[in-house]
């Protein structure tokens, strides 16, 4: 196994994590509230445990004949990582429990339950279902739990802009996994993963990742022409940027086949979010 630092740095999520950190600035600042560093704190916790476990039983059902590295890599070291993750886990819990309130707890709860609901439905469910489709589900979870205590600690209720960019994030963040899987389709289909690409068809999933980027384009630059506030207007520039890197990644594939630039350059699409707190 290859231990470059850069590799084991993604298969650890700290990619994915950085990216969270920076779309959380962004729904933070779009909301225009104070950054409370103990909720982004517990957002990092809760955010890593998810994906830990969530590749922790990725590697359990391939074990030591997996051809993606995350899924060796967990695999190998599912001890140390299970007992990490549930610490990271326990300690978002309290934390929460200390420093936020009632109804982000609530809400949190919930989501968390959720979670739960997820992970067992993994572990138990081996068929492929057309109706059980992970990248919808890691992209919920995405944007509900950066979302969700901004939108909960919000003095007046966001405009219908506001909703659209969590809307757009969404979208993104499936797109993302979307073209993950059409990428990892070949080792998706020899590990047995029932990914998007592997149920729909390799070149359906290209197909419709570009009428979705498409289509994204036109809208953006639709609400880019309407008048908003400077502010919105930034945002609105960034998800665009976003969206435009993500629709040169599936036009041009085979550029980005190797060495994993697909996967690279897609999760730090979304650390560019956090521009929006410089203006």
């Amino acid at each position: 196994m290859n231990f470059h630092p850069y590799k084991v740095f993604r298969a650890l999520s700290l990619d994915v994590v950085i990216g969270v950190i920076a779309s959380a600035l962004f729904a933070n600042h779009l909301l225009q509230l104070q950054l409370n560093t103990n909720w982004l704190t517990i957002l990092v916790l809760a955010t890593w445990s998810f994906y830990t476990f969530d590749h922790l039983i990725d590697g359990f059902k391939t074990k030591d004949k997996a051809l993606i590295f995350r899924h060796l890599f967990h695999y190998k070291y599912r001890i140390q990582l299970s007992i990490m993750a549930i610490i990271s886990a326990f300690a978002a819990i309290i934390m929460a429990y200390l420093y936020l309130d009632k109804l982000v707890i609530t809400a949190g709860l919930l989501l968390g339950l959720i979670g739960l609901i997820y992970f067992l439905i993994l572990i138990f469910t081996t068929k492929k279902n057309i109706f059980f489709q992970k990248e919808v589900i890691i992209a919920f979870f995405y944007v509900i739990g950066i979302w969700m205590a901004p939108l909960l600690s919000a003095k007046k209720t966001p405009d219908i802009f506001v909703f659209a960019s969590m809307l757009f994030i969404f979208l993104l963040a499936f797109a993302e996994g979307v073209m993950a899987s059409y990428f990892d389709f070949e080792k998706d289909a020899r590990e047995g993963h029932s990914s998007f690409a592997v149920i729909f068809g390799k070149q359906s999933t290209n197909n419709l990742l570009k009428i979705l980027h498409s289509l994204l384009f036109v809208v953006l630059l639709y609400l880019l022409t309407l008048r908003i506030s400077e502010l919105q207007l930034i945002a609105y520039i960034i998800i665009s940027l976003m969206n435009f890197i993500l629709l040169i990644i599936n036009i041009f594939p085979h550029i980005f086949t190797k060495n994993d630039k697909y996967r690279i350059i897609g999760e730090v699409v979304f650390w560019i979010p956090a521009l929006l707190v410089l203006f």
